[in-house]
């Protein structure tokens, strides 16, 4: 389902130049570029709360996901971290000690964290152009989900995997989904012509938890785990896990390559 926005930070997203300058996608790497350049001259500013719920993010990932991963294999993963933007969450994994690369699809949002994570590695450049030299042993995806439709997210599932190392995994964080209540407003936005007359911006897909299986195997994984966000992360059960909920919660879904995409890899 299409989900529309009209601010973020403090800051009118209809007023950048690329804002609709193709209505059929959610809006670019150009966007987000003026998005950032916008920031930085003081045009808006990022709410603490949203910095401390990254934070958060970064620090549950860190204690049950990474942290596990490392005490399975015994060794400390090498990570790229997918879609950064100012990598409010992802720099927690640096402060740990963790080998990260970052990368994003411009570089205006990459410049505090080039300063402030000087022995990180970085990559710059949309999804379909990435060519990484060399393989990770954890791929994250923190809320970018949201801009591909589910033919882009495949195909960027199934090109990361390529990425991975044999015990790899994928750990993907959705702000987005589809929960039973916003089902409800959604259809009532719509009804009420709210989307119409460019008063918001295309900004992406709203999923539901079954989606993400769908799109795993379309790629050629399998879905791991399945956590609910929250201090700690809660895990969800076997048959609900493919359940939307009742209303908006982050979602946190982890994939692994098959048995036979591991041999081909």
């Amino acid at each position: 389902m299409r989900m529309f926005q009209k601010m973020w930070h403090g800051i009118d997203l209809t007023t950048m130049p690329a804002a609709f300058s193709d209505p059929t996608k959610p809006v670019s790497s150009e966007f987000y570029a003026q998005f950032y350049a916008a920031l930085a001259s003081g045009a808006g500013t990022i709410d603490p709360l949203w910095l401390q719920a990254k934070r958060r993010l970064g620090q549950a990932i860190e204690r049950d996901i990474i942290s596990a991963w490392q005490k399975k294999l015994g060794r400390p993963p090498h990570i790229l971290a997918l879609g950064t933007g100012k990598g409010c969450a992802e720099c927690v994994w640096y402060e740990q000690c963790h080998k990260v690369t970052f990368h994003d699809c411009q570089e205006d949002s990459l410049k505090e964290l080039r300063q402030s994570c000087p022995n990180a590695g970085f990559l710059v450049g949309d999804f379909e152009k990435l060519v990484p030299a060399e393989r990770y042993d954890l791929i994250t995806m923190l809320t970018i989900d949201y801009v591909m439709n589910r033919q882009e997210f495949v195909e960027l599932l199934s090109r990361a995997a390529r990425w991975l190392t044999a015990d790899g995994q994928l750990v993907v964080f959705c702000a987005s989904t589809l929960s039973i209540r916003q089902f409800v407003v959604e259809v009532i936005k719509r009804s009420l012509g709210r989307y119409r007359n460019r008063q918001q911006v295309f900004w992406g897909y709203w999923r539901t938890p079954a989606e993400f299986f769908r799109v795993a195997r379309a790629a050629g994984l399998r879905v791991a785990d399945v956590y609910r966000f929250g201090d700690p992360l809660r895990k969800a059960g076997r048959l609900t896990r493919k359940l939307p909920p009742l209303r908006d919660a982050g979602l946190i879904v982890t994939m692994s390559l098959t048995g036979k995409r591991s041999v081909q890899n």
